[in-house]
């Protein structure tokens, strides 16, 4: 068995949902903090054995809570999104994050609106982010948006929907030349695929 280092020690119980990306030999982690009233995006920065922030840096903390992070590369720093509940809504929001963990600017709600927007997967695409989530207006759909390294997302588009299938748990793989990226998703009790240029 391996042995490691305790990230929040000072909340250990309280710490869920990781991920991880890398640039080289340091990693990015994030996480989910619920040792408060309302769960908060907690992530540091990791080098060796080093870890930047022992308690974890906050990355997002609102009304309501902040669930689910992802994290990816794009080799310079770390695009980072998540679920986020405040305003009575269920949206994704996405933080970019330079080479020193530093968030950019601020936190942005990625995409709003009625119904549930669930983040679930983050890649990096060569020029952009390739963002992943699902959206449940009565049945399950998947859609997408990109956003820069700077922040600034696009639209969002259709990747899977149906109006008699139930779509979930979307998650994205960009290739080593990022000319194409592939989606995979529950569709059902099936396990269905998309590949997306």
């Amino acid at each position: 068995a391996g042995s490691g280092s305790a990230i929040d020690p000072t909340s250990l119980a309280s710490t869920t949902s990781p991920d991880v990306a890398a640039i080289g030999s340091t990693f990015y982690l994030v996480y989910v903090d619920t040792s408060g009233a309302a769960s908060d995006i907690r992530g540091t920065r990791i080098s060796g054995s080093t870890v930047a922030t022992p308690a974890g840096q906050l990355l997002s903390s609102g009304p309501n809570d902040q669930t689910s992070p992802y994290v990816a590369s794009h080799g310079a720093g770390w695009g980072v999104v998540w679920t986020d509940f405040r305003g009575g809504e269920v949206d994704v929001w996405a933080a970019i994050l330079d080479g020193s963990g530093t968030v950019v600017g601020a936190p942005v709600p990625a995409v709003t609106g009625m119904g549930t927007q669930a983040a679930t997967g983050i890649a990096w695409a060569g020029s952009r982010y390739l963002v992943v989530y699902e959206e449940r207006q009565g049945e399950g759909d998947i859609r997408g948006f990109t956003m820069t390294d700077i922040g600034s997302a696009a639209a969002p588009f259709p990747i899977a929907t149906s109006a008699t299938m139930t779509e979930l748990e979307p998650t994205v793989a960009c290739g080593p030349s990022s000319i194409r990226c592939l989606v995979a998703w529950t569709e059902l009790d099936r396990a269905a695929a998309s590949l997306d240029s």
